[in-house]
Formats: C-alpha cells, sequence, structure tokens
C-alpha cells in the first residue's frame, strides 16, 4: 500500500517546513531561525530526510516533526547527561529531547544546549 512507500527526500528546509501543519511549522521554524541568528555561520540543510542544523561539514542538530512533539537531536550524549537537571520535564532519549507542541520557546535552554554542541564541533 502507498503508506509504506519510503518517504520522498524533501527538496529543501522550507519544503520540509511547508508540509508540516501550523503548530509543528511554527514550533521547528522558531527553533530553525532562532539557530540561524544566535549562531553566526551556521546554516540548515535536509540530511536523512529532516532539517538539520550545521556549522561547516558538522551537524549541530536535528529535527523532526512526530505527532505530539518535536524530535530535537542534539548528538550528543553528553548534551543530554550535562543538562539532566534542566530537562526534567521533558521526556529524553540517549541523544535526544521531545519538545512538546506549545511548547514555550525557553531561548536560556536553546542558547545553552546549541552553545554546548557548538563548542564540541567548533
Amino acid at each position: 500500500s502507498l503508506s509504506h512507500m519510503p518517504k520522498p527526500t524533501p527538496e529543501s528546509v522550507d519544503a520540509y517546513l511547508a508540509g508540516l501543519d501550523a503548530p509543528h511549522r511554527e514550533l521547528m521554524s522558531a527553533i530553525l531561525d532562532f539557530a540561524l541568528t544566535e549562531f553566526p555561520g551556521t546554516t540548515t540543510t535536509i540530511a536523512w530526510k529532516k532539517p538539520h542544523v550545521k556549522l561547516g561539514s558538522e551537524y549541530v542538530l536535528g529535527l523532526e516533526a512526530l505527532t505530539h512533539h518535536l524530535f530535537f537531536h542534539p548528538f550528543s550524549e553528553k548534551i543530554i547527561t550535562d543538562f539532566a537537571s534542566r530537562l526534567t520535564e521533558y521526556k529524553t532519549g540517549k541523544r535526544s529531547i521531545q519538545i512538546p507542541l506549545g511548547w514555550e520557546f525557553d531561548s536560556e535552554l536553546m542558547r545553552d544546549i546549541l552553545s554546548a554542541r557548538i563548542a564540541q564541533v567548533g
């Protein structure tokens, strides 16, 4: 059936965002825009069919829209453990954080996580 067909790779981050509903699109756009604005030199790209933030050739962050949240992937187990005390309200995986739809943007947390990841790759 069609549902088992592999998803095509989006042509661009904008194309990926255009395919989302408003709550997912607004949240993902806010995170991507924040990263690009706060960290000059970062770029966005599609990798593994999902939007990512890069610094040079290194991946800083990956995002994926899932049903009730965004999957936020800073490519680092150390970041998840280092920030554990600040992530108690979030579901976390080994290298990922679930950001719920309707999240009140926490720019301090976002800046600190991105800074920590950029320090790892910089």
